[in-house]
């Protein structure tokens, strides 16, 4: 995957918070996905359960903390955090 496709994925995933579209973010994942949230919550695994998390993070009205994304010279992403919305900028 080139770094044009890899950031064009996840502007994707970031734009699709603003506008709550929870069909558009889920459909950039495998179904065999296996998300591991920093916090220390449990894996969520499977395309199902990543929709339900999405849904839930949505409606908990969580956003992008920061719209740029970048990739480093060796090909590694930045992707911005989610935040609250109240606490974005």
């Amino acid at each position: 995957m080139s770094n044009q496709s890899k950031t064009a994925a996840i502007e994707t995933f970031l734009a699709s918070y603003k506008v709550k579209d929870v069909e558009t973010r889920i459909a950039l994942f495998a179904e065999g996905i296996v998300f591991e949230d920093p916090v220390g919550t449990p894996p969520i695994v499977g395309r199902k359960a990543m929709n339900d998390y999405f849904v839930a993070t949505v409606a908990s009205g969580w956003a992008p903390a920061r719209k740029k994304t970048s990739v480093s010279r060796t090909g590694r992403l930045w992707c911005p955090t989610a935040m609250p919305s109240s606490t974005s900028g």
